[in-house]
């Protein structure tokens, strides 16, 4: 089957996506990232902190996240700073896509299927984010692909393919632990069947989970080492995450969830059980994003099942096809659809990049008013979880310290000292409208001269003061 087709929107959403290019921060977990990825990029593994008051020098781990995505985005800054990793999420959608229609055409499904990671509007807000959920996506579809080239083959190829998607499942888990899901049902499928070189499987995985003990050992200190989620799973989860990740699957995804369930294909056990598994878990995990407000969270929860995305594509070309032969017999309209929906996929990822490079604008600015009023190596309070993402050593900004761990002595040794005092407040949920009266309390407590106030879209508010002798 031909793929020129397929690269026309691959090829427009990476011209719009550099046309729009982020080049800013806009999560705290992505500076997390950007951090540890710095980090690497300059050899080290911590990163030097200056206390604003004291001046005490300390030494941090940036992130507690899985390595391997700051590992990534650590090469791209080798090449061009931390504003050139953008590029690994872009990036590793296409591979994603790329490996995904390899995946298809080696089961003789239709490659056009891929595209299904390019229609989910979390994919495409994601591929704009350094975080781990596209390279997952771009890692699964990878050893899913080698898993089932190699089960088309005799067994002297498959011993080396299959060792090879061994090793990209055990890795997977260097970018999230819970990638392990959508390879364990397949791996177990083998092995109880009985398949000619399963064994090699597991002494690829091995090797694979291997190197992310070994770099676990090198930056945390513990091989076992996994980052404190902060949520659980409860069932009282699932009945709040319901609506919205199932809408995500069966509608942001057209059909995902429910052509998935209805998967009758090779290994119809392992397939089915993987998306049931992947999709329950993620249910389960008390997490919404509901803080960050309601648009918000319909990207930042079902961002989660990005990398079960290649699976899906994987079983809806199998079941798809069966439903619209049924319903269009004629080849001339199906082929008439099908270029219909890569033009239209086209437009929507173009339309997609400019709308969120909108949003993304926004945070731009906000980063340009603090850098415009806030010198380089400035002593500044913040709040961390609003505005670390502006303020960081990224920006020239080491000595930086959360206005809520400064103790009484702190905020009356502050008032003779030359601070910036910056908060970046929000309006999108309860949850930042409490954070900004807390802010604005402590505010309250010291004496400060305004450098400025903005608004930026009524959501966003800049706030920059300056203590020091000349406001006692």
């Amino acid at each position: 089957m031909a793929l020129k087709k397929l690269w026309l929107p691959v090829l427009v959403f990476l011209i719009s996506f550099a046309a729009t290019y982020p080049g800013v921060s806009i999560l705290i977990d992505e500076t997390h990232y950007l951090r540890q990825a710095a980090a690497f990029a300059n050899g080290q593994i911590m990163v030097e902190e200056f206390h604003p008051v004291t001046q005490q020098v300390t030494y941090s781990l940036p992130s507690e996240y899985p390595p391997g995505t700051s590992f990534v985005a650590g090469i791209f800054m080798l090449f061009g700073g931390w504003g050139l990793a953008f590029w690994m999420p872009a990036l590793s959608l296409a591979a994603a896509i790329f490996f995904t229609a390899l995946l298809l055409r080696v089961c003789k499904l239709n490659p056009h299927y891929a595209l299904i990671l390019l229609i989910f509007p979390p994919a495409l807000v994601m591929a704009r984010v350094v975080s781990s959920d596209v390279v997952s996506a771009g890692v699964v579809a990878l050893g899913w692909f080698l898993f089932w080239k190699g089960s088309h083959q005799k067994e002297k190829t498959r011993v080396y393919l299959w060792f090879a998607a061994g090793f990209v499942a055990g890795a997977s888990i260097l970018f999230r632990e819970s990638n392990a899901l959508l390879f364990a049902p397949l791996f177990a499928g083998a092995m109880l069947r009985m398949n000619v070189s399963w064994t090699f499987l597991l002494y690829g995985g091995l090797l694979g989970v291997s190197l992310r003990l070994m770099m676990a050992q090198l930056i945390f200190g513990d091989p076992f080492f996994a980052r404190d989620p902060h949520y659980g799973f409860s069932l009282s989860a699932i009945a709040d995450n319901s609506f919205v990740y199932l809408t995500a699957l069966t509608v942001f995804v057209p059909g995902g969830l429910f052509f998935g369930l209805l998967y009758k294909g090779e290994r119809r056990t392992e397939v089915v059980t993987t998306i049931v598994v992947f999709t329950l878990f993620y249910l389960a995990y008390d997490f919404s994003g509901e803080s960050s407000g309601f648009l918000k969270s319909l990207v930042l929860g079902p961002r989660f099942y990005i990398p079960l995305l290649p699976v899906l594509a994987f079983a809806t070309a199998h079941t798809v096809p069966r439903v619209l032969n049924w319903l269009i017999q004629t080849d001339f309209v199906r082929k008439l659809l099908l270029q219909v929906s890569v033009v239209a996929i086209s437009f929507g990822v173009a339309f997609g990049n400019v709308i969120f490079n909108h949003w993304v604008s926004v945070q731009r600015e906000i980063q340009e008013a603090i850098i415009q009023h806030v010198p380089q190596n400035a002593a500044v309070v913040y709040n961390k979880k609003s505005t670390m993402k502006f303020m960081s050593e990224l920006q020239g900004y080491p000595s930086t310290i959360h206005y809520e761990f400064l103790s009484d002595g702190h905020i009356e040794e502050i008032q003779n000292l030359n601070i910036f005092i910056v908060f970046v407040q929000r309006r999108d949920s309860e949850y930042w409208m409490q954070s900004a009266e807390n802010e604005n309390s402590f505010i309250e407590r010291v004496q400060v001269e305004t450098i400025l106030d903005k608004t930026f879209l009524d959501n966003y508010r800049l706030r920059i003061y300056k203590t020091g002798e000349e406001n006692s």
